[in-house]
């Protein structure tokens, strides 16, 4: 009828209104009381965390240090054993026992160089004139090493190796880097490349990638070479190389339809990645005198098989005809 109303639909009109005011409310002076506890706090406090006490030379390490209060950035600890890499910072809210605390997060990975038993820090905020300093975490970090027999058993790795360990001054050695890997990874990089102290060092070509099977597991590898030329005689120790990469893993789900096997984690958000860094083993080549015995009078340091070729631009000439005659440089043969 003109003019009635219909009680039902008021009756949720007015139920639906009250609940959005109430839940504006709520959020309001939610957001009042991070301000408040924010911006009066007069007090801050630092602590350090690790996700890991005891790590390899292959794992890397999260740090997170963490500010109570309206601090500030902490200075971090000199860390002379790792390389740190800032990853950014985080703020989180904590209510306990009807006390509210703002947080600052500030996250690094830690990388090992060596082994050992590290202390990391205190880190360190200065706040209104004075120093504030944070607790301190003992980390060990152990040799990683696979026996042979395990490397097929590992999901990804590195190698290096030399074609030959006893050349002779000034003869050519190749340098081979190998990355395998049987699982999904990203952003690999050399971190740290190796030192050939005491060689002259040629790169021979561009990366490339191919596959191969070790004890029945498929493995991509991708490879590097590099010439090496030892300037002098005895003992050199090249160093190891260092990689960086994120491998792909699976994140744990509930349960319910996404564990069926068709929602790809790529696809459907359920994959993250772990920083992973991964060396080689250091070389040693034991580098030779070259011989006086038998050495020509106009020799020129250069030792190996060498191959020269020439060419002449025309085969039959007219009397006063030129022609280009092309003797490239005789280089070893590679």
């Amino acid at each position: 009828m003109p003019g009635s109303t219909d009680p039902i639909r008021t009756g949720n009109h007015c139920r639906c209104s009250n609940l959005m005011n109430r839940i504006a409310t709520v959020f309001i002076v939610f957001i009042f009381l991070i301000i408040c506890s924010v911006a009066f706090a007069d007090t801050a406090s630092l602590t350090i965390t690790v996700d890991k006490e005891i790590a390899t030379l292959e794992d890397v390490i999260n740090l997170t240090i963490s500010v109570a209060g309206n601090g500030g950035e902490p200075r971090l600890p000199a860390l002379p054993s790792f390389e740190s890499i800032r990853q950014g910072s985080t703020s989180r809210v904590q209510i306990i026992n009807g006390q509210m605390s703002a947080h600052m997060d500030y996250s690094y990975l830690l990388y090992p160089k060596q082994e050992g038993v590290f202390i990391i820090g205190p880190a360190t905020l200065d706040y209104k004139g004075s120093k504030i300093t944070s607790n301190t975490v003992k980390i060990t970090v152990r040799k990683a090493v696979a026996r042979p027999a395990e490397v097929s058993d590992k999901e990804l790795f590195v190698t290096a190796e030399v074609d030959n360990t006893n050349p002779y001054v000034n003869q050519q050695i190749i340098y081979t880097l190998k990355f395998y890997r049987r699982i999904r990874v990203a952003n690999a990089r050399l971190a740290e490349s190796p030192s050939f102290e005491g060689c002259i060092v040629v790169p021979l070509e561009k990366q490339k990638e191919y596959q191969t099977v070790i004890n029945g597991q498929q493995f991509i590898v991708s490879e590097i070479k590099q010439a090496l030329f030892p300037a002098r005689a005895g003992v050199l120790t090249i160093s190891p190389s260092t990689l960086q990469c994120d491998v792909v893993v699976k994140r744990q789900r509930r349960g319910g339809v996404f564990n069926d096997p068709f929602f790809d984690d790529s696809f459907f958000g359920f994959a993250q990645t772990e920083s992973k860094i991964l060396r080689t083993s250091p070389l040693e080549i034991l580098v030779k005198p070259l011989p006086e015995e038998g050495k020509p009078f106009d020799y020129t340091n250069l030792v190996g098989n060498f191959r020269a070729t020439a060419e002449i631009s025309k085969q039959k000439l007219e009397v006063g005809e030129s022609a280009t005659f092309t003797s490239p440089s005789p280089g070893p043969a590679i």
